[in-house]
């Protein structure tokens, strides 16, 4: 990645930022719950996914090489259209979801999948909107997968919003979701494999590890702040 897009990113994501090879390193690890969740579900390759934020396309790129086929995309940042358009997902445009419902209203979905795209709508009552305008999306008895930061509900800064998890599903239940799964990943591992490791093997290799170590451990205690992958069910119409 040039050092062109990496000023571009940093001026409107994390504060922290980090260097191309731990986004590669913690993007792939998002991608192994991405695809468990894909398997889980047994999603024909014939069902409609929306990728909520996407990007440079990583997930879209990764989905796509496992056939399937009703791929459906939006962002914000045109920044991140143009990276999506240089790995080949072209004919894309500018949206948030609001007007990516305007234009699908006459359309149903049934996978909706957010990769630490959520903790960026800062004000609540356009937070809950999204959440209305994702069920509306969606068919019922089907899913909205997300791997989102939690902390308390104060701002980093003006990009990021910490906030509670709690709440949070509580927001997701109001508006009709059940939650089907809730694993705490183990994310600072990543942060020393990107430290230590410089063999692609053995970064794929330990982060397959860490992948199973998170599912069958799954702590139940409350960090300050904890990297979660969640698993909602629509079961009805808002």
């Amino acid at each position: 990645m040039s050092n062109y897009w990496k000023n571009k990113i940093k001026k409107y994501w994390t504060v922290n930022y980090v260097d191309d090879s731990f986004e590669r390193i913690s993007q792939f690890f998002r991608f192994l719950f991405l695809k468990r969740i894909l398997l889980k579900l047994k999603l024909d390759h014939d069902k409609r996914i929306i990728d909520f934020g996407c990007w440079y396309c990583f997930f879209l790129d990764e989905i796509k090489k496992n056939w399937y086929k009703k791929l459906y995309w939006f962002d914000i940042l045109k920044e991140n259209i143009e990276l999506c358009e240089n790995n080949n997902f072209r004919n894309l445009i500018v949206w948030d979801i609001f007007y990516f419902y305007k234009k699908y209203s006459n359309k149903k979905f049934d996978f909706i999948y957010s990769i630490t795209v959520l903790q960026h709508i800062l004000k609540e009552n356009e937070f809950e909107k999204v959440v209305i305008t994702s069920n509306k999306l969606l068919n019922i008895g089907w899913y909205f997968y997300m791997i989102e930061w939690f902390w308390n509900d104060k701002l980093i800064n003006k990009f990021i919003l910490k906030r509670n998890k709690e709440k949070f599903i509580d927001l997701m239940k109001k508006n009709w979701f059940e939650l089907i799964e809730d694993i705490q990943l183990i994310n600072w591992w990543l942060y020393l494999i990107n430290k230590f490791i410089r063999i692609r093997f053995l970064e794929k290799f330990l982060l397959k590890i860490l992948f199973y170590l998170s599912i069958i451990i799954n702590k139940k205690k409350k960090w300050n702040e904890t990297l979660n992958s969640l698993l909602f069910k629509k079961i009805k119409n808002v």
